[in-house]
């Protein structure tokens, strides 16, 4: 038992470990004191995000594809890896509903009219990107609540046959 536990602490940390690098590599990010910053601009309006405030993120789903992985291949028969990942899941699910509304906040639909100072011509929206991407995150959420709910059972029917 605290073999396996102790496996599991070891797996989590080298799965972080691996996503500090590909985030480095992905964003660039040297250390996390300096302040590299994403700008994200959406026609006049820039957000500015800084780049360590992504990483927790980019690390829980990079947590959450590793531990995916791994149950898959073990064929839900572990139970820590089962623990670990109902959590990372249980987070996850959390933390969608707010970025499900930050890609509406920024997704436009098509043939709103923006009407600039009087100088200027009227300007046609047709679409951007976060109109495209905002249902592709809508079905992933369905998708990842309903295998969370899959591995809550297949947990709750592992403890039952240990616990007889």
């Amino acid at each position: 038992m605290r073999k396996r536990l102790i496996w599991e602490i070891l797996f989590s940390l080298i799965a972080i470990i691996t996503s500090l690098f590909v985030f480095h590599f992905a964003f660039g990010l040297t250390n996390f004191g300096t302040e590299s910053v994403i700008d994200i601009d959406v026609y006049d309006t820039y957000f500015v995000i800084q780049k360590r405030e992504l990483f927790p993120l980019f690390s829980l789903i990079f947590l959450y594809v590793s531990y995916f992985a791994k149950i898959c291949i073990q064929k839900f028969k572990n139970r820590q890896s089962l623990w670990i990942f109902s959590i990372i899941s249980l987070i996850t699910i959390l933390i969608y509903p707010s970025i499900l509304s930050f890609v509406k906040s920024l997704s436009t639909e098509p043939g709103w009219v923006v009407y600039p100072p009087l100088s200027a011509e009227k300007v046609e929206i047709k679409e951007n990107i976060f109109t495209r991407i905002y249902p592709k995150i809508y079905y992933s959420y369905i998708i990842t609540t309903l295998f969370n709910a899959f591995v809550f059972f297949k947990l709750g029917r592992l403890y039952y046959k240990h616990k007889l």
